[in-house]
């Protein structure tokens, strides 16, 4: 299912001073001045009833400029009589320089280089549509002084010559929705212990360890945790990531060394619990993020308005660095994440040794055994210690009693071999016949289903989908795991409704969705999940909300941090909040290619490069990003 939509998201700036001059008038647009509500009383209708599913934009290809729209029906409307058309005003990155104030035009209609008005007749006349109602006019060619510049295209919004609206744009990060995971349950026999579980939800371990001041070697103390868990529960580390921090006194050059250090102790000793090379990833930074939170209810607050210059500089004063060292004093740390890996509980020399093992268990009908070397021979196809072939020359009768067995080989080609999806369907639906009362087996089925309904199958019974989410919420299957799987099911239809334009009805899931959703903790990649699907249907306040709770920390996910970012940076009230500059620290210091980025022409992938229009934006890309 395909839907035809712009990269470029509208952001409304109604223009409706009355102190226009004519003299700043260009071409042969007037200003409305006193007169604007019943001179732009049309314009200001269309625009502010436009249904969200319309959008509109400016690009440029080679050195011509197009207005596009995704609904022509609708700007048809728009230019409702003769008088009524666009203008595109153009404007350079030049214009917002680090070494100078930010330079505009000297008229009050427009900030760049205006390119004269197009009118009803002549756009109309122009306009090209494709099937799906889509609509591209060609208004205008970028002049030879700013090509080969980073630009951006504002319209103005013309009614019956009148200035009625300014227009800029701003860029969303792409956001096609994705679903959540779900991923595929095995089956075992024996407990599963608390860290088996984290592992299966998480995917992710989590460890803070602190630092004293000036010292790169870690109390013994604070890592035995991760070693216990390591040797206890027999885990090899299959992913280590180390972020290091120091606290913002002293010099950066100072600071960046005490940060490799720290990271480098840490990461020698997890090394010395590892009989492989450990695959880790390193980032370093001055812990500004807490400082500026921390500071929030004490004397020092005010220090949020200064630049980091000036407070390194405050921090000389042996009296001053005194007073907050009880808060710099927690900002020493570094943040571990681990993904781990369960090693083999069985050891096999051979790939006839593991066969042996696993028939003997077979003919003794110890399903416990089975399932053990079962796992344990997909522990070495996993590390190529032995062929893939080895999977299926593990064989069980096709009996009920071995039902578990048989879901367990059935994930495991699904997961780390894929076959084709139909074919694992068809497997899993053969062994859910066989054993109907698994909710593991029927939670697997059910999520492949899904996989195939958001690829438009016709021949997938939706209601057949629907009973069987039913079934398992009526089991004794964990309820969030039910909802995962209903809210995955919404995120599917709403698609399909919204490319029916059903919209009402597309609304309705949505809201339920979001019910479902914020009904439970779950974890930050399903956040960044949930947010990229309301974004895509441009419900960006049930997006910011669902993000919100965890984007004030230092340990933050940068993906859901950058995304957070993009769709709330537009927003005057939030940006000059203090709480606002330690995101975006925190996310010049986890990336800085990326924040740098986000001020780039929203035509090259940025948000847009009009956001150095806000004084604290400028300052904080001039520091981050300014050779």
């Amino acid at each position: 299912m395909k839907t035809r939509t712009l990269a470029i998201i509208s952001f409304l700036g109604l223009i409706i001073s009355p102190l226009y001059a004519q003299r700043d008038a260009p071409y042969d647009i007037k200003s409305a001045g006193d007169n604007y509500e019943k001179k732009c009383a049309e314009c200001n209708n269309m625009i502010t009833s436009k249904a969200v599913e319309v959008e509109f934009g400016v690009m440029a290809e080679g050195n011509d400029i197009y207005f596009l729209c995704t609904d022509a029906e609708w700007f048809v409307n728009l230019m409702g009589s003769n008088g009524d058309g666009i203008a595109i005003d153009i404007i350079s990155k030049k214009q917002f320089r680090c070494d100078s104030k930010n330079h505009f035009d000297k008229s009050s209609m427009y900030r760049g280089y205006l390119l004269p008005p197009l009118y009803k007749k002549e756009l109309l006349a122009s306009a090209l549509y494709s099937e799906d109602s889509f609509l591209k006019i060609k208004v205008g060619t970028i002049p030879t002084t700013y090509r080969n510049q980073e630009l951006e295209f504002n319209i103005l919004f013309l009614q019956d010559h009148y200035l009625c609206y300014y227009q800029w744009f701003f860029n969303i990060e792409g956001a096609k929705w994705e679903l959540l995971d779900m991923g595929l349950f095995v089956d075992t026999l024996q407990n599963t212990n608390v860290i088996d579980k984290a592992i299966s939800l998480n995917k992710q371990f989590k460890f803070e360890i602190p630092f004293e001041k000036s010292k790169s070697v870690y109390d013994p103390a604070d890592i035995k945790p991760i070693y216990d868990s390591l040797q206890l529960y027999d885990y090899d580390i299959k992913q280590l990531t180390i972020e290091a921090y120091t606290s913002i006194e002293g010099s950066r050059e100072v600071n960046e060394e005490l940060q490799q250090k720290r990271a480098n102790s840490i990461a020698s000793a997890l090394a010395e619990l590892q009989e492989h090379d450990l695959n880790i990833e390193i980032k370093t930074a001055e812990n500004w993020v807490d400082f500026f939170t921390d500071i929030q209810d004490t004397p020092f607050r005010s220090w949020e308005n200064m630049n980091k210059g000036n407070i390194k500089e405050q921090l000389k004063n042996e009296k001053v660095l005194e007073r907050l060292e009880p808060i710099l004093s927690k900002h020493r740390k570094a943040i571990l994440y681990m993904t781990l890996e369960k090693k083999a509980t069985y050891q096999f020399e051979s790939e006839e040794q593991a066969i042996s093992l696993f028939n003997e268990a077979v003919k003794q009908e110890n399903l416990e055994a089975a399932l053990a070397i079962q796992k344990a021979a997909f522990y070495y196809i996993q590390s190529q210690s032995m062929p893939e072939s080895l999977i299926d020359k593990l064989e069980v009768p096709q009996t009920s009693f071995f039902g578990p067995v048989i879901n367990n080989k059935l994930v495991f080609k699904r997961t780390f071999a894929p076959q084709n999806i139909y074919y694992a369907l068809d497997e899993f639906e053969k062994l859910y016949q066989l054993i109907p009362e698994n909710p593991r087996v029927l939670y697997n089925l059910v999520a492949l289903q899904l996989e195939i309904f958001a690829y438009s199958d016709p021949t997938l019974d939706e209601n057949q989908i629907l009973g069987r989410i039913k079934k398992l919420s009526k089991s004794s299957l964990e309820k969030s795991l039910v909802d995962r799987l209903q809210i995955n099911y919404g995120i599917i239809k709403s698609d399909k409704l919204n490319y029916e334009r059903r919209y009402k009805e597309k609304n309705d899931m949505l809201r339920t969705i979001y019910d479902i959703y914020s009904s439970h903790d779950l974890s930050e990649a399903d956040a960044l999940s949930m947010a990229k699907y309301f974004v895509s249907f441009q419900q960006y306040p049930l997006a910011v909300s669902i993000m919100k709770p965890y984007i004030n920390q230092i340990d933050t996910s940068e993906d859901l941090l950058f995304f957070y970012i993009n769709l709330t940076i537009v927003d005057p009230k939030l940006i000059n909040s203090p709480s606002y500059r330690s995101l975006l620290i925190n996310a010049s210091n986890k990336n800085p290619e990326r924040f740098c980025q986000l001020f780039n022409s929203s035509l090259e992938g940025g948000i847009t490069f009009q956001l150095l229009s806000n004084a604290k934006l400028k300052d904080q890309y001039c520091e981050s990003c300014s050779n």
